[in-house]
C-alpha cells in the first residue's frame, strides 16, 4: 500500500522488469506450494520485516506532514487578584481587585520551504520508505528459497532413507539364504559372519539419515513459523521436475534484486539528505497568525469586541554555530559516499552471484549424468561379484566391496541430483525471483493457505519415520 502523506509514483523509478510470479511451481509439487504459502503469512522474520516496514511509513507521514500548516487551538481561564503593593496598585481605585479572564482562540503557522529543506526531507523520507520496502521484499525472496531448498533437501533424505533400507532389506535377504547355506554345507562360517557383517553396517546407517530428516524437519517448520514437528510430504524425490533455464536472459533483470533497488533508494536518501544539510545554512521563514476573542466576563466572549487577531512573519538564521553546519554538510557528503560505493558492490555481488548459479548449474548437471553412469556400472559390478562367489571364483569380499560402493554411489546420485535442484533455486534467487516472464517463466501466482496446520501433519502419506 502507498504510504501515508505522499504517493511513490512522486519518486521516479527505474522501469520494473515483468518478473514471473511463483517460479517455485515449475518443480510441480502442490505440497510445495502449500509451504511456501504458509510461510508468507507465517515467518516471524517477514512479519518482523513488515513491521519496520509501517515504522518507516509512519516516518513518512511525520515529515510530510511539515509541508502542511500547522494549526493549534487555545483556551484558557483564570481568575487573578491585584497586589495592594504592585505597580499597579493605582489602578485598584478605579477598578475591581479580583477579575476573571477569559479566552479562547485558534493559531497557525506555517515555513515557507524557500530553500528545499522540506522537500529534500521528505524525498529523502520517501526513499527510506521504498528501501525499507526492498528489504522485505529481500526477506520474502530469501525465505521463498529457504523453504524449497530445505523441503528439496528434505525429500533427497527420504530418497537416501529409501535407499539405505532397501539395502538393509537386501542384506537380510542375503543373510537368510547364506544361512540356509550354511546349513546345508555349502559355505563355510567365515562367509556367514562376512554376509552378517554387511547386513550390520546396512542398518547402522538408517538411524543416522532419520536424525538428519528429524532436524530438517524441524528447521523447516521454524521457516514456516511453526512449532518443530513432522513435514507433509507431495511428490517423491525423483518425481520432481527439473525446469529448463531459458535462453535470452536480459542482464537488466538484476535491476529486479531487492538488495540493489534498496542500495538505490539509500543513495537517494543520502542524496537527499546533502540538500537538507545545505539548505540549513539558510533563513527559516515562517508564517505566524492567530485569531481569537479574550474578555474578562465569560458572557462577552460572543461580541465582536471581544475579538483580537494577529499576523507575522517570523525569520531565524544562523549566525555562528561553530562549525556544526559545515560537519554536518560533509557528514552528509560522506554518508552519500558510502551509500554509492554500497550500490557499486550490490551490483557487483549480484553478477557474481548469478555467474555462480549458472556455473554451478551447469557442472551440477554434469556431475548428475556421471554419477547416473556409475551407478549402472556398480550395480553390474555388484551382479557379477555374486556370480562369481556363488561359482566359487571369488571370496565374499568381493561382494561386500560391491555392496558398499554401489550404496556409495547412489547416495552421491541422490545428493547430485539434489545439488542440480538447489542451483537452480539459487539462479531463480540471485536473478531477484525469477526470470522474465517473456522468457519462459510461470505467471501463475501462489494462493494463500487457508490453514496453517496443513503444513505439519503426522503420519502424512510421504513423511518419512522417526
Amino acid at each position: 500500500s502507498a504510504p501515508v502523506g505522499i504517493g511513490v509514483a512522486e519518486v521516479p523509478m527505474p522501469a520494473p522488469v515483468p518478473i514471473a510470479a511463483g517460479w517455485w511451481r515449475a518443480f510441480d509439487d502442490p505440497v510445495l506450494d502449500r509451504l511456501i504459502a504458509i510461510s508468507l503469512s507465517q515467518n516471524k522474520d517477514l512479519r518482523l520485516a513488515a513491521a519496520r516496514l509501517r515504522e518507516y511509513d509512519a516516518r513518512l507521514a511525520q515529515v510530510s506532514a511539515q509541508q502542511q500548516p500547522g494549526v493549534n487551538y487555545l483556551t484558557s481561564a483564570s481568575r487573578e487578584r491585584r497586589s495592594d503593593e504592585g505597580p499597579m496598585q493605582r489602578l485598584n481605585e478605579f477598578s475591581d481587585k479580583v477579575y476573571n479572564n477569559f479566552k479562547l482562540g485558534i493559531g497557525a503557522a506555517w515555513e515557507l520551504d524557500l530553500w528545499g529543506r522540506i522537500r529534500r526531507s521528505n524525498e529523502a523520507a520517501m526513499a527510506e520508505y521504498l528501501a525499507a520496502e526492498e528489504g522485505r521484499r529481500a526477506v520474502t525472496t530469501t525465505l521463498v528459497s529457504s523453504v524449497a531448498s530445505t523441503y528439496i533437501g528434505l525429500l533427497s533424505l527420504d530418497r537416501q532413507l529409501q535407499i539405505a533400507r532397501e539395502t538393509a532389506q537386501s542384506n537380510a535377504d542375503s543373510l537368510l539364504y547364506y544361512e540356509k547355506q550354511l546349513k546345508g554345507g555349502a559355505i563355510s562360517r567365515l562367509g556367514i559372519v562376512q554376509v552378517q557383517s554387511a547386513y550390520e553396517e546396512s542398518i547402522s546407517r538408517i538411524p543416522d539419515i532419520e536424525l538428519e530428516i528429524a532436524k530438517t524437519e524441524n528447521q523447516l517448520s521454524l521457516l514456516l513459523g511453526l512449532n518443530p514437528g513432522p513435514i507433509a510430504r507431495g511428490k517423491l524425490f525423483t518425481e520432481l521436475q527439473m525446469p529448463p533455464v531459458p535462453a535470452g536472459i536480459p542482464s537488466d533483470v538484476l535491476a529486479q534484486r531487492p538488495d540493489i533497488r534498496a542500495a538505490e533508494q539509500l543513495l537517494i536518501a543520502a542524496n537527499a539528505r546533502i540538500g537538507v544539510a545545505k539548505a540549513a545554512f539558510f533563513p527559516s521563514i515562517s508564517l505566524t497568525g492567530q485569531y481569537g476573542v479574550s474578555s474578562t466576563d465569560l458572557g462577552k466572549l460572543i461580541q465582536e469586541s471581544a475579538t483580537f487577531g494577529s499576523f507575522g512573519a517570523d525569520i531565524t538564521g544562523p549566525i555562528f554555530a561553530g562549525g556544526a553546519l559545515k560537519a554536518n554538510l560533509h557528514q552528509a557528503e560522506a554518508q552519500r559516499e558510502e551509500a554509492l560505493v554500497s550500490y557499486q558492490q550490490a551490483i557487483q555481488t549480484a553478477f557474481r552471484e548469478v555467474n555462480d548459479a549458472l556455473v554451478t548449474r551447469v557442472k551440477s548437471q554434469e556431475k548428475l549424468s556421471i554419477e547416473g553412469r556409475r551407478v549402472v556400472a556398480l550395480q553390474e559390478y555388484l551382479r557379477l561379484s555374486k556370480s562369481r562367489y556363488e561359482g566359487g571364483y571369488s571370496s565374499y569380499i568381493e561382494v561386500l566391496d560391491a555392496d558398499r560402493t554401489l550404496y556409495s554411489g547412489e547416495i552421491s546420485q541422490v545428493e547430485a541430483q539434489r545439488d542440480a535442484y538447489l542451483a537452480l533455486v539459487s539462479l531463480y534467487t540471485s536473478m531477484g525471483g525469477g526470470w522474465p516472464a517473456q522468457a519462459g517463466g510461470d505467471t501463475r501466482v501462489v494462493a494463500t493457505a487457508t490453514t496453517p496446520a496443513e503444513a505439519a501433519v503426522p503420519g502424512s502419506e510421504g513423511s518419512a519415520s522417526r
